[in-house]
């Protein structure tokens, strides 16, 4: 019997995930929590590893994440659909967790002040597919503080360096 890990609070950032196989790099199941909304597929097997890469990328290349124009009067969806429609300039840069075990959704990432935006929404194609069965076809989006954002990732990490070495 796999353990499911949460660290951090749903109602605001976590990290949801168990650890299925002694291996090294880990090997899991994992989703996102983002202001009680999830991004993922739990029952898909992953590595572990390579979401924990991906997650702290985002902290890596935060200074890069400003977009280039005034955000004042553009909502957050909105915001999506630029991206979506590549209408923003090197959109790729913000192209969040682009790894298998989340490749039903659309996601970007952008930053203002000291908070991270997530935007996201399922791909229409794969809303019937029995995992994603009752999942909001609207788009979605959270803003998490840089300061929250880290400390769920590290502690992430920390976790899985203390039974894998990757």
């Amino acid at each position: 019997m796999n353990t499911t890990n949460i660290i951090g609070n749903p109602n605001e950032f976590a990290i949801e995930y168990s650890i299925l196989l002694n291996s090294s790099p880990p090997f899991g199941k994992c989703r996102l929590w983002f202001e009680n909304k999830y991004l993922g597929n739990i029952e898909e097997e992953i590595y572990l590893s390579t979401t924990c890469y991906c997650l702290e990328s985002v902290l890596e290349n935060k200074n890069a994440l400003f977009l280039n124009f005034k955000l004042d009067n553009i909502v957050r969806s909105e915001i999506f659909n630029l991206m979506l429609e590549e209408k923003i300039d090197n959109v790729d840069e913000y192209l969040f967790i682009p790894i298998s075990g989340y490749d039903a959704f659309y996601k970007y990432v952008y930053r203002k002040n000291n908070y991270l935006y997530f935007v996201w929404m399922l791909n229409s194609e794969i809303q019937q597919e029995k995992e994603y069965q009752g999942y909001t076809s609207q788009i979605c989006s959270a803003k998490i503080g840089i300061n929250i954002y880290e400390e769920v990732v590290s502690k992430f990490r920390k976790n899985l360096e203390e039974r894998f070495t990757f």
